[in-house]
């Protein structure tokens, strides 16, 4: 059984008071951006919405995205039947946290890739962020409250749970933060959009932090060393504005094991890149382009959403996927 720390499948435990309709679930059905979007197709009457593709595919991903802004202006708005909506999420999200803080026999047998260790890490967890563009405006802040609630109720009763200013930008400030000193240029590959940012860090803390432009996914690319490419152009774009920056770090939502390689058995629009050792392949492009060594630092996202504030022990990340990630 091939580890895999991502949480998309972990299956709700079946606490007393978890609605029905959640029970025996996994996380992804209800907190992924896809199916948030499908429970809508369902339930809302959204007309001016495209209907969402049955492959997965770009498109299908543009869609999701698409409906999950609906219903974060709709919470906004204070209209009924989303903030009932947004509540339910919420509930999700607890029942997320607390399989994870309890680690229920039921849970476990559900995920036989992860041993006892993995388990005990995340019961260990005190302080968890929350990062990702779901966690973003209105729609966020009520998934926040909601789990607030239903924590207890569910059995965690010690755990504090952030909700930070800027849940999308998390993982560019760990990815800055893996860095001593100095100016550092950061990306945040995910399967929704590509942040970019560029940070002045000092023992660890950053001093100064500018989001830039995000880019579209590039779907398109399918060659590795097109996809290589790319992802080094974001990041030397942004080397106009920092001419002697030599520091880049990188967050990526694709699990990378001990070697700094991709696991083949991925499944990630980054997949591709599994041939290559990323931090390697990173530097020296990026060296031949800048005409300077340059020190690169590629982390998971979710451990680099864990590495954006002191004293965090893991974060939890919504959007195309659910993820989350343990600080080391």
């Amino acid at each position: 059984m091939v580890f895999n720390p991502g949480l998309n499948r972990l299956t709700f435990s079946s606490f007393q008071d978890l609605p029905p309709e959640m029970r025996g679930c996994m996380a992804h059905q209800w907190l992924a951006t896809w199916g948030i979007a499908h429970r809508m197709s369902e339930e809302f009457v959204l007309e001016q919405l495209p209907n969402i593709p049955d492959e997965v595919t770009a498109e299908r991903l543009k869609i999701c995205g698409m409906y999950v802004l609906a219903l974060d202006a709709m919470v906004e708005a204070r209209e009924t039947q989303a903030l009932a909506f947004a509540h339910r999420l919420g509930v999700a999200l607890a029942a997320l946290i607390a399989t994870l803080k309890l680690a229920p026999e039921d849970a476990q047998q559900a995920r036989p890739d992860w041993n006892t260790a993995h388990w005990k890490k995340w019961s260990e967890t005190q302080k968890i962020v929350l990062a990702g563009g779901l966690f973003s405006g209105a729609l966020g802040k009520k998934m926040f409250e909601a789990a607030l609630e239903f924590l207890p109720r569910f059995g965690v009763h010690h755990l504090e749970l952030i909700l930070p200013d800027q849940p999308r930008l998390q993982m560019l400030k760990g990815a800055a933060r893996a860095f001593e000193t100095g100016e550092v240029i950061m990306i945040d590959a995910g399967h929704t959009a590509i942040k970019r940012g560029i940070a002045k860090v000092s023992n660890h803390q950053i001093l100064e932090f500018s989001p830039k432009p995000m880019l579209e996914i590039p779907f398109e690319l399918t060659a590795p060393n097109d996809l290589m490419d790319f992802l080094v152009g974001a990041m030397l774009e942004l080397c106009k504005d920092m001419p002697r920056v030599s520091q880049f770090g990188i967050s990526i939502s694709v699990f990378i094991d001990q070697d700094g390689r991709i696991p083949t058995s991925s499944s990630s629009f980054y997949t591709s890149l599994s041939e290559f050792h990323l931090t390697r392949e990173f530097e020296q492009r990026l060296a031949e382009q800048l005409g300077g060594s340059c020190v690169v630092n590629i982390m998971h996202e979710g451990q680099a959403a864990a590495n954006s504030m002191d004293g965090l022990d893991a974060a939890i990340l919504l959007g195309t996927s659910v993820g989350g990630g343990l600080r080391d």
